[in-house]
């Protein structure tokens, strides 16, 4: 059997004894349930049942929901973009771990050159936009998706990553001044998520 799909069972199966071990609210138990009809994850299920699968796909819709997106093309070309450079920050950074196999040489190649050249890219970015953000004066879903990449992958894993990148690190701390940014991330839905330290790079 796929890796993947046994690791996936693995968590399905946990959450099920969970929800055995422990009352849970009726929407938590539909949850748990729901997530048999499919091994895509991320997984979103909406208030009316139906669920959404893909990354992408759930990034956007969830954008689309809250008013993150915008309504003009070059708005919407942007934030495409953005999500994809985005994606390739994220998948060099999986490519590093040294917990999951990677060599030494390869974590410190990602902390000298790999990754500042995507923080360089983006932070070009940020500079050409017209306003703080980046599409305009307004916070959007492009913001949500480099804020995770730029954050997670990047900046947790080597703290001074954005020390050279001034535009980045303000626009970061911007971010993080939004109302509700600012509550998830002193959350405990946010405290429980797994971090990536520097450890991950062996430092």
């Amino acid at each position: 059997m796929n890796p993947r799909v046994q690791e996936v069972e693995k968590k399905q199966q946990a959450m099920r004894e969970r929800i055995a071990e422990d009352e849970r609210d009726e929407g938590y138990r539909n949850f748990i349930v729901s997530i048999g009809i499919s091994t895509n994850i991320p997984m979103l299920e909406m208030g009316d049942g139906k669920v959404c699968t893909q990354s992408g796909a759930v990034l956007r819709v969830v954008g689309r929901m809250g008013n993150l997106m915008p309504t003009d093309n070059d708005g919407l070309y942007t934030t495409d973009k953005l999500i994809e450079d985005a994606e390739d920050l994220r998948k060099e950074s999986y490519k590093c771990f040294i917990s999951w196999g990677a060599t030494q040489e390869s974590a410190d190649e990602f902390i000298a050159t790999v990754l500042p050249l995507h923080l360089g890219n983006i932070e070009r970015q940020l500079k050409e936009s017209s306003g703080e953000y980046f599409i305009g004066n307004t916070l959007s879903l492009a913001d949500i998706a480099i804020y995770d990449a730029v954050v997670n992958m990047g900046a947790n894993r080597v703290p001074t990553a954005l020390d050279t990148f001034p535009t980045l690190k303000e626009w970061k701390a911007k971010v993080e001044s939004n109302e509700g940014i600012k509550k998830y991330l002193a959350s405990d839905s946010y405290a429980n998520l797994m971090k990536f330290g520097p450890e991950t790079l062996g430092k």
